[in-house]
């Protein structure tokens, strides 16, 4: 058990782009309950300039959307590393994707807060 927690913890490129990912991700999740913490009526989810608004919900619609991010990022991370192992570039790409997808998840959020 502590050689697959050493070796999990031996990428340092891995680690840094987990560590980014989670904090692009809860921190939207963060911002997004203190800005919206307020709101009594529903929460605008889905917004499109030709349709206006889509989609309507709650804070634990938002929570859902914060809690998949962190699962996809713990999967990525645990994927990125095993990739590692065996060829260098798309381990390193799979830990770009994931920052890239923790960006698009903050990026959300904030739209999400912008448009309540």
């Amino acid at each position: 058990m502590k050689k697959k927690i050493r070796e999990i913890f031996k990428y340092r490129v891995h680690n840094l782009a987990f560590l980014a990912a989670v904090v692009l991700v809860f921190g939207g999740w963060l911002w997004a309950f203190i800005a919206l913490k307020d709101v009594k009526q529903d929460i605008i989810i889905n917004f499109e300039s030709l349709e206006e608004i889509n989609g309507v919900g709650s804070f634990a619609d938002l929570s859902k959307v914060g809690f998949f991010g962190l699962i996809v990022t713990l999967i990525n991370f645990l994927i990125a590393t095993e990739l590692e192992k065996r060829d260098r570039f798309w381990g390193r790409f799979t830990a770009g994707a994931m920052v890239f997808v923790g960006a698009l998840i903050f990026i959300y959020f904030v739209a999400i807060i912008l448009v309540n």
